[in-house]
């Protein structure tokens, strides 16, 4: 009787050792409205809009570490998958320089840093290929980085 309850609890409780798969998206990419359902899972808020460019390029606006950031897609189809995403951030921010934003990029393998043109405030974009084999786990990793290389930013440039 022992035997059977050890038994029982062992298979129980390999039911849990095992991760959750990963929901695959189609090949193709991702739409906005899967990746604002992410974002809301995950506690974010999640904004689904379009730029006000002349493709309309869609658009997600949330907010992490205490900054706005946008997520843009790219290379859509009629459907709305899109191939790639880009995360973004902008800091109304002065005194960062050249030198720092480059030594920013030569540190940090993920996270492009940037001044804007016009401004000259500090930006950082990370871009994401979610063509074939993009899976929901994946996705989730690149926002958990994401939401690091922001704070991280945001005491590299002082903000």
């Amino acid at each position: 009787m022992k035997l059977a309850r050890i038994a029982a609890a062992a298979a129980v409780g390999a039911l849990f050792c095992f991760p959750v798969r990963a929901e695959l998206f189609p090949d193709g990419g991702v739409t906005p409205a899967e990746v604002a359902d992410m974002l809301l899972h995950k506690g974010f808020t999640a904004e689904i809009g379009t730029t006000g460019h002349a493709d309309r390029t869609p658009i997600i606006s949330s907010a992490a570490a205490g900054a706005k950031f946008a997520i843009y897609f790219y290379n859509c189809d009629k459907t709305g998958e899109c191939k790639s995403i880009q995360f973004f951030a902008g800091y109304h921010h002065r005194g960062v320089s050249v030198e720092a934003i480059n030594k920013w990029n030569e540190e940090n393998r993920f996270g492009r840093a940037y001044l804007s043109r016009s401004a000259r405030f500090p930006n950082i974009e990370m871009d994401v290929l979610a063509d074939r084999g993009f899976t929901s786990e994946s996705l989730e990793d690149y926002l958990d980085m994401w939401t690091l290389l922001m704070g991280h930013f945001q005491g590299y440039i002082g903000w």
